[in-house]
């Protein structure tokens, strides 16, 4: 084994130095780290697969026969469910629960050790 092989740094070392709030509050500008050749599924590929799924079906049935209603009826008022659920993406609170997990895992741990050299040779290899 090489001496390169054993360059471990501590990932959350600069982390515990700087602002938190700062951190959380940073524009975020995501890159796709390996392409799979398969489209990203949409918000609405989840909502069908929720309302699809085999629990949710047998539920909707079950509601229908005991209030007499339409299954359709319930199928749209689950699917404003989940739009409502799909949709109501406050920032402000993302920020705020980002800010609190991030001051829970700095205080949690001491420490999370990456090898570096490797882990840029991955990097590197998937693109």
């Amino acid at each position: 084994m090489s001496d390169s092989s054993r360059n471990y740094e501590n990932f959350i070392e600069l982390r515990k130095r700087d602002s938190s709030f700062i951190w959380t509050s940073r524009k975020l500008n995501p890159q796709l780290a390996y392409y799979q050749g398969i489209p990203r599924p949409t918000p609405i590929f989840h909502k069908q697969n929720v309302l699809n799924s085999p629990r949710i079906q047998e539920l909707l049935d079950n509601i229908s026969k005991k209030q007499n209603v339409s299954k359709l009826v319930l199928e749209e008022k689950v699917l404003s469910v989940l739009d409502e659920i799909g949709y109501n993406k406050n920032l402000k609170v993302i920020r705020w629960l980002g800010l609190v997990l991030v001051e829970i895992c700095l205080r949690m741990s001491t420490g999370i050790y990456v090898n570096v050299d490797n882990l840029l040779k991955l990097k590197t290899e998937m693109g």
